[in-house]
């Protein structure tokens, strides 16, 4: 195959990265969760959507989980986030980890990128606040419609009631 580009992560950088990885995999199986490296990444002092987006595209197979050679990257986009520079939508070929690198074409064809709506990571953040917004949206009306429903049953409540009252009025009045 061509050679291979590489790696983004430096052998220096990686040595550290793969230190804090050991620490970080409490169970030793391998692999970091979510759980186990919040708090590195949380750290950093990024926005918790911001390291959302990192780890997502570490994750590549959407896992739930990162080995050393996708922590190591994760830390490394961190790191550029801190001075300055964006995360990628998703990875280019020379941020895949080495070992993670398709040899052939074909092999190429079977991985299935997750590809945003839109390459630029601004319009997809304005894109996904849409969405939430409008979800949040429908859920209020939701919530507003069952109110009115409720007002509704409460009011016919007050109208049977206040007809009973009146009856009860009439009634004591006759035996007056």
């Amino acid at each position: 195959g061509p050679p291979k580009a590489p790696w983004v992560v430096s052998a220096a950088d990686r040595a550290r990265y793969d230190v804090m990885f050991q620490n970080a995999d409490l169970d030793k199986d391998g692999y970091v969760s979510g759980n186990e490296i919040k708090g590195i990444f949380l750290q950093s002092g990024l926005p918790q959507m911001v390291l959302a987006h990192i780890w997502n595209v570490c994750d590549m197979k959407q896992t739930g989980k990162l080995t050393s050679e996708q922590f190591a990257l994760a830390m490394w986009l961190i790191q550029q986030k801190r001075a300055g520079k964006d995360p990628p939508a998703q990875l280019t070929s020379e941020m895949i980890p080495p070992s993670m690198r398709p040899d052939t074409a074909l092999q190429q064809s079977n991985v299935v990128p997750t590809m945003p709506q839109y390459s630029n990571p601004e319009l997809q953040q304005v894109a996904d606040d849409i969405d939430q917004v409008n979800s949040e949206k429908l859920k209020l009306e939701a919530e507003i419609q069952q109110k009115e429903a409720a007002i509704r049953i409460k009011n016919t409540e007050v109208k049977n009631l206040q007809g009973e009252l009146d009856t009860l009025s009439a009634t004591f009045k006759q035996l007056d």
